[in-house]
């Protein structure tokens, strides 16, 4: 299963987007903030993040897209 979900940056800290009504923040990167979403939403059943390429409207100066990928179907 993949979900993908979007992670910005504000006030020091990288903040993911809420999905399944749970959110995470990091203060140093925005692969862990995703990576610890992960482990919310799958627990052991997840097996990488991956960042995306930016989309039309993004303003890459603080916002991110990552992909989950589970091994939960």
């Amino acid at each position: 299963m993949t979900i993908e979900c979007t992670v910005k940056f504000n006030a020091g800290s990288y903040i993911t987007s809420t999905v399944r009504g749970k959110r995470c923040s990091c203060s140093h990167s925005p692969e862990e903030a995703v990576r610890r979403l992960g482990v919310k939403l799958f627990g052991s059943g997840l097996l990488h993040v991956e960042r995306l390429p930016p989309q039309p409207g993004d303003n890459t100066a603080w916002q991110t897209r990552w992909r989950i990928v589970s091994k939960v179907t």
